[in-house]
């Protein structure tokens, strides 16, 4: 991670102010990503893509109901989604067709219910939710 432009862009009240981002420090994303077999990055495209924000970029994905365009379009202009993902700079946005390609490679080795899975229970271990890309707290825990 840069830090310097991870600093800059903290700076933004948008971006400070993102919901996106309490996930960051709250979910396990290192776990969920282990659940992928590495072997998914089978071409140069995905190889130079981290497989973590490769991960992130689905859930945003079904989070926020995006199609594969849209996701590429937020991912070059929300702040806090290339922050969320680990992508800062130009050459760090995947494209359409590589976010679907790799969205397809975990369904048809069926993993994506096993990384959604594992998401869930980390949310329920915290007593929270996710509602169309906020957390929502199920109880009075203040995280």
């Amino acid at each position: 991670m840069n830090n310097f432009i991870h600093t800059e862009l903290m700076k933004r009240p948008t971006v400070a102010a993102s919901g996106l981002l309490k996930f960051m420090g709250i979910i396990n994303f290192k776990k969920i990503s282990d659940i992928v077999d590495t072997k998914i990055h089978s071409d140069k495209a995905q190889a130079s893509l981290p497989l973590e924000g490769m991960i992130k970029a689905t859930f945003l994905s079904s989070f926020f109901e995006l199609s594969d365009k849209a996701l590429e379009r937020e991912l070059q202009i929300r702040a806090d989604f290339g922050i969320f993902c680990g992508m800062y700079l130009n050459e760090d946005f995947p494209d359409h067709k590589t976010l679907r390609k790799f969205r397809n490679e975990i369904v048809a080795k069926g993993l994506l219910e096993d990384v959604f899975n594992e998401f869930n229970a980390q949310l329920d271990a915290l007593n929270l939710e996710v509602d169309n890309g906020r957390i929502v707290i199920l109880d009075a825990t203040a995280i």
